[in-house]
């Protein structure tokens, strides 16, 4: 158009940033807000708003921030479409804080808060979880600024409440809506069933299913529309948090169509059919007259069982799902029902529903605590052969259970498995190692095992240390020193290992004569402040000992008794 057609003006560059706005081009529609400046043609708040939505959307909270910033700059007053598109980038990209900080300016700037950017801002307060202030928010919108809540606001307070198990509070908002004529949705259902399951409020869970259903026997019938298979689920898993094995198994059992009542309605209608062929088979020739009437009533019949269709089609939606049956299969596992949690799994194909690695780990777990380390070794075995992966859950599981029938060999075994899986290695299954190496006798692969345990250990504080910093950093919003120095001495006392893995490795070293390295071990731990275990001590002094260090074992063996080593 530049260069062959008219003269752009604002309208059209307006457009065009609203098509990339559509189409999720954001870098055109910044592109275009350049060109603009540079053919001397002023963009406006329909410009900014149109790019500060493209950005927001997809992801890039911190340019639809600065563009914003750079609105007031220009001299171009914000709106309160701009503040709400910003408020709505915050939101995606998991800003509360910032989003919350536009909201409370909006007054400031001379605008009113409205709906869209209220429940912009309580959007971002649930997915955050921050409960308390999302209720403020939504008090605030009638009484500070005169705004209605409407169901998605309702809607996101409940979130935020369900994402932190807030259930008393979450089902205080439901009878708030009402009292106000604002009918619940199968959103606000679900975050209330969530915060139920969370917290383990079965009984909140089965009376609000009750309320939904419209019943007050869940048994007798079948789940109706306002039911769907996530509010099912979570009820189930509520009962399981709450160890309500039987409970669990009567909702999943609820579900209308389960493959199991299907399986009874098709041989059913099978029947039906079969019995309604006899008859006409063994009835004489009829009169026109009455097959007329017969026609009729098969038109009735076809009628009724296209309703009936209509019925299935939205009960099919219920099929149990692999999240309910693992939660069923939790529940029985934490009440030492192992026998029905098996059960449970081995059905789950016939039903129709794949299992995975958190079905087999919550049977494994329910064997496990039986006491049943066998038929763990034989179902860890098992996945591979049903086409799941183990994961690392599964693999601990398995070397607890060999090393609780003194299989060592197998625990090492599992280990190398874990190594070649590409899941990494868990510090849970290196101390399996560790115990599996302890009843083998082999002090050198204990000793490796423990230093592998001290990288990991340190890796993981480190990445902690880093994370709490970079949130320091970004909160710091005066560019004040944030002490950095101080940050990095705090790093490099986490990258030494817990006082429970320096004993371990001191034990190790010592069993396995390496006197020298264990005493090096032993005065490091001193140097940092902390305090080996009695057993520790004295495994070092005996490795002395053994070595001829009598005036070593000597010392250690009278440092336990000084305050600096008592324990």
């Amino acid at each position: 158009m530049v260069q062959y057609g008219p003269w752009p003006n604002a309208f059209h560059f307006n457009a065009a940033i609203s098509a990339c706005d559509a189409s999720g081009q954001w870098e055109y529609a910044l592109m275009l807000l350049d060109r603009m400046q540079c053919l001397g043609i002023p963009p406006d708040a329909i410009s900014f708003n149109a790019a500060i939505s493209v950005c927001g959307k997809q992801g890039h909270w911190a340019r639809s921030m600065d563009l914003l910033w750079q609105m007031q700059g220009l001299g171009i007053y914000p709106t309160v479409v701009s503040f709400g598109a910003a408020i709505d980038a915050c939101a995606r990209g998991g800003q509360w804080q910032s989003a919350l900080g536009l909201l409370e300016g909006m007054p400031s700037a001379g605008l009113a808060v409205n709906v869209v950017s209220a429940n912009a801002a309580l959007g971002a307060l649930s997915k955050a979880g921050c409960w308390e202030l999302a209720l403020q928010v939504l008090e605030q919108m009638p009484e500070v600024h005169q705004i209605r809540p409407d169901a998605t606001s309702y809607s996101a307070a409940v979130g935020a409440c369900g994402r932190s198990g807030r259930w008393p509070e979450a089902l205080e908002l439901l009878s708030a809506m009402r009292r106000r004529g604002v009918t619940p949705d199968r959103i606000c259902h679900g975050a209330a069933l969530t915060a139920c399951d969370r917290s383990g409020a079965w009984s909140e869970a089965l009376a609000l299913l009750r309320e939904l259903q419209g019943t007050e026997d869940l048994k007798g019938g079948t789940p109706g529309s306002g039911v769907d298979v996530v509010c099912v689920a979570a009820a189930i898993s509520a009962c399981a948090r709450a160890a309500r094995w039987t409970e669990a198994l009567d909702l999943l059992d609820w579900m209308s169509f389960s493959p199991r009542r299907q399986r009874h309605q098709e041989r059913e209608e099978q029947r039906q059919r079969q019995e309604r062929q006899r008859q006409q088979q063994e009835q004489p020739q009829q009169q026109p007259q009455e097959q007329q009437e017969e026609e009729k009533q098969q038109h009735q019949q076809r009628q009724q069982q296209q309703h009936q269709h209509t019925q299935q089609q939205h009960q099919q939606q219920l099929r149990p799902n692999a999240y309910c049956f693992n939660a069923a299969v939790t529940a029985c596992a934490r009440c030492g029902q192992w026998q029905r949690a098996l059960q449970l799994l081995l059905s789950m194909r016939g039903n129709g529903v794949e299992p995975d690695a958190v079905s087999f780990n919550a049977a494994m777990s329910a064997l496990g605590e039986g006491g049943h380390w066998e038929q763990v070794l034989v179902l860890v075995e098992g996945m591979e052969s049903a086409g799941v992966s183990p994961s690392i859950v599964s693999f601990g599981t398995a070397m607890a259970a060999s090393n609780t029938l003194g299989r060592w060999q197998l625990t090492l075994d599992l280990l190398s498995r874990l190594r070649g899986s590409g899941l990494g290695v868990d510090v849970g299954c290196l101390y399996a190692a560790v115990e599996a190496c302890r009843q083998s006798s082999k002090p050198q692969i204990v000793s490796a095992l423990l230093d592998e345990i001290g990288l990991i250990s340190g890796r993981r504080q480190i990445g902690q240390q880093a994370d709490n910093n970079n949130t320091n950093n970004n909160n710091n919003n005066n560019g004040q020193s944030t002490g950095t120095g101080a940050a990095k001495s705090e790093v490099a006392r986490e990258r030494y290992p817990s006082p429970v893995d320096c004993d371990a490795r001191l034990q190790a070293e010592a069993e396995a004569g390496d006197w020298a390295k264990a005493l090096e071990l032993l005065e490091a731990s001193w140097h940092r402040g902390q305090d080996p275990g009695t057993a520790a001590v004295l495994a070092v002094a005996a490795s002395c000992e053994a070595a001829q260090q009598y005036d070593l074992a000597l010392s250690l063996l009278q440092a336990i008794d000084e305050p600096e080593c008592s324990e």
